[in-house]
Order: C-alpha cells, then sequence, then structure tokens
C-alpha cells in the first residue's frame, strides 16, 4: 500500500478524529489531578517523574524509529517488515535496560531514585510497562497507516481512564509511589490490548527471512539515524526532570513533570495527531505544494494558539493552579507558566517534526536536538553551580527551549520548499504581534499581582487578538500562496 497525498479537509478531519481521543484523554488526566495531588505529596510525584523521564527516554528508542518507517513504507511486505523488526528490537532493548538497571542502577541515577528502584519489583514493573509502551508505539502506527484513526483515538482515552483509575483506587490504599507506578502500567496494559484488538483482521503478516534484507535495505539510512535522533530528543526532553531532582529536590522534579502534565501533555498530544497525519501526508512527496500549504496553515493557526495559551497561564493561571491542586503544591502556578513559553515553543516543533524522517534530513534533526540537549544541562548544571533559585532555572530552560525550538521550526518550513522570503513574512505577518503581546503581558505579570480586572481585560484582549491573527492568515492562505 502506497500513502498518497489528501485533500486539505480530510488532512484536517483525520487530524481532528485523531485529537478527539487524545483530548479526552487529557480531559480524564486534568480531571484527576485535583484528586491526585491531594492523595499524593509532590515528592512522591518527583520520584514517579524521574521514573516516567526513565521510561520517556527508553520507549521510543526501543523501537530503533521503525514505527515512523512502517508509515512511510511503500509496500504492505515492507511495513509488515519494519513491523515485526521493530517488535523484536523492542524486546531487546527492554532487556538490556533490565540488565542495565539490574547490574549498575548506581551510576546513572539520582540517589532518590535510586534507592527505590533498586527493588527487584520495581524494576520487573518498570520493565514490563517499557515492553507494553514499545508494542503500543508500533501498533499505534500500524493502524495509522490502515486508516483507523479513530480505534486509536478510543485506545488513548481509553489508557487515560485505566491508568487514573487504578492511580487514584491506589491513592487512596495509601500505596505511595507504588500507586502511581501501577497506574500507569495498567494504562500501558490497556493500550496494548485495545491496539491488538483493533489490529483483528488487518494484522501484518510475517514476511520469510530470506526477504527481511530485501525490505529493510531502502530504510538503511533511517535506522542508522533515525534511533540516534529520537534518543538524543528524548534525552533533552527528560533529562532536565531527572536533573531538577538532582539539583534541587523531588518536589521540584514534581512541579516539573505536574506542570508537563498539565501544559505540555495538551498541546503534545494534539502535536502528535498532527504530525502523524503529517507524516502520512508527505510520504508521498515531502517536497509538494500540499505539504507546504498544510506547514503554512500550521503555521498561521498553531502561533497565535500557543501565545494566547501561554499569556493566559500568566494572567489566571497562577493562583488558579495554586487552589486547583490544592495544599502543598504552592507556588505551582508560576512554575508551570514559566514552563509554558517552552513548551509552546515544543508543540510548534512537535507538528512539524516528523518531516524530519519523511525527507531524510537526519542530521539536521541530530545537530537540533544535540544543540537543545547542551543548553538544557547547562542550564541546570549551571543553576548547581551558581546557586540558582529553581525559578531562574525555569527561566533559563524554558527561553533556551524557546528559541531552538522556534528555529527548529523555520528549518523544516525551509526543508519543504518554502523560500527564504516567505518563511521572513510568515513569521512577520503571522508570529510577530501575538509574540509581542505575549511579551508584554509576560513582563506585566511577572512584575506585580495583577487585579481580577485586569486579568479579564488581558485575557479579552489576547483572545481578540489571537482570533484576528488566526483569521487572517487562514483568508490569506492558499496552496498556491504556500509554495511561493
Amino acid at each position: 500500500m502506497v500513502v498518497t497525498s489528501d485533500t486539505t479537509g480530510s488532512f484536517l478531519s483525520r487530524i481532528t478524529t485523531l485529537a478527539v481521543g487524545n483530548i479526552a484523554a487529557l480531559v480524564i488526566a486534568v480531571l484527576a489531578i485535583p484528586i491526585l495531588s491531594r492523595l499524593y505529596s509532590a515528592e512522591e510525584f518527583g520520584v514517579f517523574a524521574m521514573v516516567m523521564a526513565v521510561l520517556a527516554i527508553l520507549t521510543p528508542i526501543s523501537t530503533l524509529r521503525l514505527d515512523a518507517a512502517v508509515i512511510l513504507a511503500g509496500s504492505e511486505e515492507s511495513a509488515a517488515t519494519l513491523y515485526f523488526t521493530g517488535l523484536v528490537c523492542v524486546v531487546g532493548v527492554a532487556a538490556i535496560a533490565g540488565l542495565m538497571f539490574l547490574a549498575w542502577p548506581t551510576m546513572w541515577l539520582p540517589p532518590e531514585l535510586r534507592a527505590w528502584i533498586e527493588s527487584p519489583i520495581v524494576l520487573s514493573v518498570v520493565v514490563a510497562v517499557l515492553l507494553f509502551q514499545g508494542y503500543s508505539l508500533m501498533s499505534s502506527h500500524w493502524l495509522l497507516r490502515s486508516g483507523r484513526v479513530r480505534q486509536i483515538s478510543t485506545a488513548r482515552a481509553g489508557e487515560a481512564l485505566v491508568e487514573k483509575a487504578v492511580a487514584i483506587g491506589a491513592g487512596f490504599q495509601v500505596w505511595g509511589v507504588w500507586g502511581l507506578l501501577i497506574g500507569r502500567a495498567a494504562g500501558s496494559v490497556a493500550l496494548a490490548l485495545q491496539n491488538l484488538r483493533a489490529m483483528r483482521g488487518r494484522r501484518p503478516i510475517p514476511q520469510p527471512r530470506v526477504y527481511w534484507r530485501n525490505h529493510l535495505s531502502p530504510y538503511k539510512g533511517h535506522v542508522m539515524f533515525a534511533p540516534a535522533t529520537v534518543a538524543i530528543g528524548e534525552i533533552s526532553q527528560w533529562v532536565p526532570v531527572l536533573l531538577a531532582g538532582t539539583t534541587f529536590t523531588s518536589t521540584i522534579a514534581g512541579y516539573f513533570f505536574l506542570s508537563r502534565q498539565l501544559v505540555a501533555m495538551p498541546l503534545n498530544s494534539i502535536g502528535l495527531a498532527i504530525q502523524r497525519i503529517l507524516l502520512k501526508e508527505a510520504a508521498s512527496d515531502p517536497n509538494g505544494p500540499l505539504v507546504q500549504n498544510h506547514c503554512t496553515r500550521i503555521f498561521v493557526i498553531a502561533v497565535p494558539a500557543v501565545c494566547f495559551i501561554s499569556s493566559s497561564l500568566f494572567l489566571i493561571g497562577e493562583p488558579s493552579l495554586d487552589r486547583l491542586l490544592g495544599a502543598g503544591w504552592s507556588g505551582f502556578g508560576r512554575y508551570a507558566a514559566i514552563l509554558s513559553i517552552g513548551y509552546c515553543a515544543g508543540f510548534l516543533h512537535l507538528c512539524v517534526s516528523g518531516l524530519f524522517d519523511a525527507l531524510q534530513a537526519h542530521p539536521q534533526r541530530i545537530l537540533l536536538d544535540v544543540l537543545l540537549l547542551i543548553l538544557r544541562v547547562g542550564v541546570f548544571l549551571g543553576a548547581f553551580w551558581l546557586a540558582w533559585s529553581p525559578e531562574s532555572a525555569f527561566w533559563a530552560f524554558s527561553l533556551v527551549t524557546f528559541i531552538v525550538y522556534f528555529a527548529g521550526v523555520l528549518q523544516v518550513l525551509y526543508l519543504v520548499g518554502l523560500s527564504r522570503s516567505r518563511i521572513v513574512s510568515l513569521v512577520w505577518r503571522f508570529a510577530a504581534l501575538p509574540a509581542v503581546l505575549c511579551g508584554v503581558v509576560v513582563l506585566v505579570a511577572s512584575a506585580r499581582v495583577l487585579s481580577i480586572l485586569e486579568a479579564a481585560v488581558g485575557l479579552i484582549v489576547i483572545v481578540a487578538i489571537t482570533g484576528i491573527s488566526i483569521g487572517c492568515g487562514l483568508r490569506r492562505q492558499s496552496p498556491a500562496e504556500a509554495g511561493m
């Protein structure tokens, strides 16, 4: 099956279908957070966050990024070969990770996490979660290739419901960090089982061993570069959580993790849906006018939208989030608002970063991720040596993330064929005003506490400017113009 391009309407409808399940999952997660924050302390969330950071780094690496290659494959036989090769890699990486945890846990883990994860039972659960998450990643991309977008969406919502229900039940039993980890394990099992059921009647057929080399050889470059790319990318995403727990306290790591849950994960879920559909569109002609048009539309819609989100968090987020989470989480809203600047830029980059794979532009992506990793690690090392406060470290982290990710978005626009003048025009016409407005709001909100009236007026102005910017952007864009 060769993936072909589709119309803009179909593109948006499939994004909407895939995003519905993600949004439902996020609604479940957000509704559960006020309960979980009262059942578990910030310290317990911090230790769990560091475990999740390790899992988040290992899960995409475990597939050697063959999940993306499944979508890009030119035939059913090649896709099936890549799928089964990816499953073998998942088992191998899980086994290696288990041995590393067992043999050298004291060499590379923070002290608070080290003492807890050395338990054989905890180790077994972590490896099992890694296996189920790796399988779910491969099967989700096979389902997407098969056009079963609705099933992926439903499975994602089911995963969130099971995970939060188990975590809440365990919290009432006062299981501590164990409750959060068992909830994550239950969610990963639920997602894997739902994907297995959705693949009924459309499962890949194993290919004879003699044909494997022929099917894998066209993706040799992908297998060589993509795993390194995703490894560096995930490390740059999650190592800061480990460093926050090491440089400061597990409470700060808990703040970092929960701010990702409330701010970054909703954005990333939508961004991942856009990325997957865009990657499918780009499989046949990644430099074509249709892909250029999709990228342009994403830019003119997403930039004002994320500026609105970040500005709103600075206006009303700090007191609202502190009250939402309850006692023991004082100051969390401030940290979440600061980190939202970087998270919003990360969402923009996530939407289009799949095109690096479609364009075989792995070296460019690796350079971008290496730069981000160096700067992020440098921020926390600087915080440690210069004795920065957590807030100062979060500001530096967020600004570094914003600059690098926005540069990555512009790089993707150039790689798909947009001219430099066209990219400058897009930035000037559709990003400059929302960005300036967001900067003004951040400066004012950082200087003093706003009254309810001031926050309400600011919110109305932001909504108006965001709506006007998006409306003008959609009216002025056309497939022909996007290819300029």
